[in-house]
């Protein structure tokens, strides 16, 4: 009786084998990109984008308290500007540890800093203090910082819209509702 399970057990097993010179698949590599909270993980994602390189493009910055702006600014990052989310009046410790780590590359470069979102979303002192906390002393080509807001959500993603060089004539528009943040989501890459 166990010859014969372990005869069906090796007929089985060769079975599964499939024919000699047979490829696996290749499962493509995956990387988990977070931190505690939704504030880490922009920094995480930040330094991700990064890579080897800086912040030289600046930074933009939208609440994580609120989807809407945070969707409306993804179309201001790029290679070397990535989104960080800061809260209604706090700037949480992965951010500011971020902005330790990147402000001597910035100090060179004379980015543009950008806050989305009214003082509804950062505080006129929060955004004072992340002005302050990114400044370096002394320097010559110092950063640009706007603000990008409007009276509603909707106001603000077209201030988002009307930075120069984000949208151009040929530019296609992909309009979501303003209701829900899935399909902003979706269409925001």
């Amino acid at each position: 009786f166990v010859a014969l399970v372990v005869t069906a057990l090796f007929a089985s097993l060769l079975a599964f084998a499939g024919p000699a010179g047979a490829q696996s698949p290749v499962s493509p590599t995956t990387n988990r990109i977070h931190g505690a909270d939704r504030y880490a993980t922009s920094v995480a994602l930040a330094r991700n984008l990064l890579g080897a390189g800086n912040p030289t493009d600046g930074i933009v910055f939208a609440s994580g308290e609120s989807y809407a702006d945070a969707l409306s600014a993804a179309v201001l990052t790029t290679a070397n500007r990535p989104i960080l989310l800061v809260g209604k009046d706090s700037i949480p410790a992965s951010v500011t540890d971020f902005i330790s780590d990147y402000k001597s590359s910035m100090a060179a470069a004379s980015p543009t800093v950008y806050f989305v979102g009214g003082t509804e979303s950062i505080s006129a002192a929060n955004m004072t203090a992340l002005q302050t906390a990114i400044s370096v002393a002394g320097d010559t080509t110092p950063p640009t910082f706007t603000r990008l807001s409007g009276a509603d959500r909707y106001a603000t993603a077209a201030a988002v819209a009307a930075v120069p060089n984000i949208m151009t004539a040929t530019d296609n528009l992909i309009l979501v509702s303003g209701e829900s943040w899935a399909d902003g989501v979706s269409a925001a890459a």
